[in-house]
């Protein structure tokens, strides 16, 4: 126990240390605009969001995710000291209303780790955000929508050139709300990711 808790404290003083140097400006040799790989000395390992989303996710029915969101938030407590950890964010994150004090709290926390490390992401941005919630959850299906309803209109609704308009009328609505939920999903991810390749590259 006595272990537990200096590895801990060490490991805020590290982070706050790191915050320091970044501050300061004059003992990080990073480019605030470049893009890090993960050091191979990172405790956090590099993962693709794309794997997570399209085929971790579905084949394990969601499961996945909850070690996903375990993972993440233990992280941030352990290398940063931010956030409660990972057993009492997924308990929290399963639990309806608290769950969406939970989320943004954790959302919180990864700027804050943003903030420590000296860059920022698209993930802060509430209005791109929204921007794409507006376009792919309802212009572009709407959209789709309308080529549907109007191409069955032109064509009666019969033949070979009805299911030109429909079919992909059909299918536009669908593909938008996947694609715009994996790009929102992936920038929590990509800051992340970003975040901790520069805060173990600061720390050597």
């Amino acid at each position: 126990e006595a272990r537990k808790e200096a590895a801990a404290l060490r490991r805020l003083q590290q982070a706050a240390a790191l915050e320091a140097r970044v501050a300061s400006g004059d003992s990080v040799d990073i480019d605030m605009d470049e893009v890090l790989p993960m050091p191979a000395h990172s405790p956090v390992p590099h993962s693709s969001w794309g794997l997570i989303f399209f085929l971790y996710a579905p084949f394990t029915l969601g499961i996945y995710m909850l070690f996903y969101m375990h993972r993440r938030a233990e992280e941030l407590k352990q290398h940063a000291g931010l956030g409660p950890g990972g057993t009492n964010h997924l308990v929290m994150m399963l639990i309806p209303g608290i769950n969406l004090y939970r989320s943004m709290m954790f959302r919180k926390e990864v700027i804050e780790l943003e903030n420590m490390t000296g860059h920022q992401t698209a993930y802060r941005s509430i209005g791109s955000t929204l921007l794409w919630f507006l376009l792919g959850f309802l212009v572009v299906p709407g959209a789709g929508f309308g080529l549907a309803i109007v191409g069955g209109l032109i064509t009666g609704g019969e033949g070979a050139l009805a299911l030109l308009f429909v079919i992909p009328g059909s299918l536009i609505g669908p593909i938008s709300m996947v694609y715009t939920m994996f790009k929102l999903t992936a920038r929590q991810h990509d800051s992340l990711q970003a975040s901790w390749a520069r805060f173990f590259h600061a720390q050597g």
